[in-house]
């Protein structure tokens, strides 16, 4: 499953806005204006989709989610999904979306009202109907003779797809499944320190292992991925000495403290218990130390990385970073990217940005922009095709590099958005 395109609309501020996938994205906008929201939403549509019935009527009731602008309070929450897949070596478009009204007064909305889903082999000219589905009628194509018109029956606060999931004959239930597993991934690089405690994992035997926490351990990611991964394991360190060259070496460790102690045989059941560190050598001093003592910079670096090697080899679809560039040095934010989008090749990734740095080194056909307005809404747009290099020369003309002329003139656009209504 490749994403190319993603819809939200009526999410918190989010005002219908779409992202085309090509690669590196980026969100660029000023500071509170929703880049978070749109990935919340993305994440919340995500969550939706897997979600129980039980779990999906309280998800429409969220308070933390209702959009309250005076613009988007009437909106429905809608998601629309487009990605490429191969399915029995023939390659396929896919389009799925659903749409539901939120908790109104009196108890009332709380219910899915559309389900659209649409397949077209690369080549065709249109796409064939498989699930359409409205307040009155909810129907979906039984057979690949058949058309899209037999009726299903379904509780307003489940969708079809996931009850098709249990149909094991339908013909197209790998794509069913596609869209039912959906993953994205949303990376914060806040409060980053939680990945970098040397960590406990407790195990079940030599092959299983059961987490003591949900937050997933740096260190134990790289030790493992040494252990199994040898070549790529090797590139990931160069990549690392390339982005921090003040680093000698980095080892991976796990001390076994029941080595001495193995389990005795006359209990029950005796947890073994394994901790996870990584010991980095600095060039400058005398001795190795933990990688919780590294800069917070540099363990955003590390665990950039490991995000988008795990997102990888898990099959995230969607891999989104907030403020990437925090802590990172801007001489490095080039290198870095370029190291994310050969390590996450099967992934697509956003990131959310208020640098002008870290957008210089994007394509702006990659860049969607926050655009400003006094209504409080949210929605990212890109600079049309036909006015990209009209937009390029008026930022060689005020002398100012691509992202700093960007941000000047969202500052002045809350002001006069005339000049982005052009553009966009």
């Amino acid at each position: 499953m490749k994403v190319s395109k993603i819809t939200i609309d009526g999410y918190k501020n989010i005002d219908n806005t779409t992202i085309e996938f090509n690669g590196l994205n980026a969100l660029v906008a000023l500071n509170n204006y929703g880049k978070s929201n749109l990935l919340e939403a993305i994440n919340f549509a995500s969550d939706f989709i897997k979600a129980s019935e039980k779990k999906k009527s309280k998800l429409m009731q969220n308070q933390n989610s209702v959009p309250i602008n005076k613009i988007t309070a009437e909106k429905n929450f809608s998601f629309e999904i487009e990605f490429n897949i191969e399915e029995n070596q023939i390659a396929k478009i896919v389009n799925y979306s659903f749409s539901f009204e939120w908790i109104k007064k009196e108890n009332k909305g709380k219910r899915i009202v559309k389900e659209e889903l649409k397949i077209k082999e690369v080549n065709d000219v249109k796409p064939t109907t498989y699930i359409s589905r409205n307040i009155t009628n909810k129907l979906f194509k039984p057979s690949k003779t058949g058309r899209c018109d037999k009726p299903i029956k379904i509780e307003k606060d489940n969708l079809i797809i996931n009850k098709l999931s249990n149909y094991d004959d339908l013909y197209y239930l790998e794509i069913i499944n596609t869209i039912n597993n959906f993953e994205f991934d949303f990376i914060s690089l806040y409060n980053i320190d939680k990945y970098f405690t040397p960590g406990f994992a407790t195990l079940m035997n030599e092959t299983e292992v059961l987490e003591v926490s949900e937050v997933p351990n740096i260190a134990k990611f790289f030790h493992e991925f040494e252990q199994n991964n040898k070549n790529e394991y090797e590139l990931l360190l160069n990549a690392i000495i390339d982005l921090l060259p003040d680093i000698e070496y980095i080892k991976p460790i796990q001390i076994n403290l029941r080595a001495k102690n193995p389990i005795q045989k006359d209990i029950p059941f005796e947890i073994p218990e394994k901790i996870y560190d990584i010991r980095v050598k600095i060039k400058t001093n005398n001795q190795e130390t933990s990688i919780k003592n590294l800069s917070i910079g540099s363990k955003r670096i590390f665990h950039v990385l490991a995000t988008a090697i795990i997102a990888n080899q898990s099959g995230t679809q969607l891999l989104a970073y907030e403020e990437l560039e925090n802590s990172i040095h801007p001489a490095l934010l080039q290198r870095l990217l370029h190291i994310i989008s050969e390590i996450a090749t099967k992934t697509q990734i956003l990131i959310t940005s208020h640098s002008p740095h870290l957008i210089k080194f994007l394509e702006l056909d990659n860049i969607y922009i926050g655009i400003p307005n006094k209504s409080g809404t949210s929605y990212f747009k890109k600079i049309k095709k036909s006015k990209q290099n009209k937009f390029l020369n008026y930022a060689k003309d005020s002398e100012s590099s691509i992202g700093d002329f960007i941000f000047d003139m969202l500052v002045e656009g809350f002001e006069d958005d005339s000049f982005w209504k052009e553009f966009i």
